[in-house]
Parts: C-alpha cells; sequence; structure tokens
C-alpha cells in the first residue's frame, strides 16, 4: 500500500474521533429507539468509501485502521458506551 492509504494526518484523525464519539453520544442517549447498530466493514481497507462515489479516494471511516490496529476513535466510543465521556 501507499502511504497515503496508510497514514491520516492529525487534524483528520482528531476530527474523526470527535464525530465518532458525538455520534455514539446521540446513539446513547436514544438508545430505546435501537435494538442494534451495525458497521459495514471492520478496518478502513474494507470500507466503500474508498471507491464509492469517487474512485481512488482514501477515507478513514472504521475505528481499525487498515492494519486492523484500534484507532482513537474507538477509546472514544468505548467511553461513551461506559458513560465516561
Amino acid at each position: 500500500m501507499s502511504s497515503a492509504t496508510d497514514a491520516v494526518n492529525d487534524d483528520r484523525l482528531f476530527a474523526g474521533v470527535m464525530q465518532d464519539a458525538d455520534l455514539f453520544s446521540l446513539l446513547q442517549k436514544h438508545r430505546d429507539k435501537f435494538s442494534r447498530i451495525t458497521f459495514w466493514a471492520v478496518h478502513d481497507g474494507q470500507s466503500w468509501r474508498n471507491y464509492w462515489p469517487i474512485t481512488g479516494r482514501t477515507e478513514y471511516p472504521m475505528l481499525f485502521d487498515r492494519h486492523c490496529q484500534p484507532k482513537p476513535a474507538l477509546d472514544a466510543v468505548i467511553k461513551v458506551a461506559l458513560g465516561k465521556s
């Protein structure tokens, strides 16, 4: 893989963490309305957002990177689930 698909800059990573934490806070607040949350992939390399709607675009939407290592967003989501956010 090229370095462009392996790395994400700190600003973009932080923005993703905040978006994930905010989304899961909202879901936690309204948890009586949901029975489950489904992810469409496990890691960034599996995401459909890498090829649609823009072919060749690199995205980082998942909680695990392309090497299946947890990203900071995973910690943020776990903290929300545990009520520590």
